[in-house]
């Protein structure tokens, strides 16, 4: 489950790990990656506010989402990854 789900649950997260806390694989078992990644918790409170858009950007937005805050909060999330992982 993700992040956003198990807060929805009212499950408490567990403690982030370090990689010697990490139990070995499987002997027939390879691992690939290790993906390390912060991690935001979601409030659970949203904050409404206005912003200013091109009308053909919103446009474009508006005919493939069907919930336009919840498509611009997932592209504000994956931009500041994307800025995250850049440095």
């Amino acid at each position: 489950m993700h992040i956003a789900g198990l807060a929805e649950d009212g499950i408490e997260l567990p403690k982030p790990s370090t990689i010697g806390a990490l139990p070995a694989p499987p002997a027939d078992v390879v691992v690939e990656a290790i993906i390390l990644d912060g991690a935001t918790v979601p409030s659970g409170q949203a904050t409404q506010f206005s912003i200013a858009l091109d009308d053909a950007l919103l446009q474009e937005i508006d005919a493939l989402a069907p919930d336009r805050s919840r498509f611009l909060a997932n592209a504000a999330r994956a931009e500041l990854a994307r800025r995250a992982a850049a440095g």
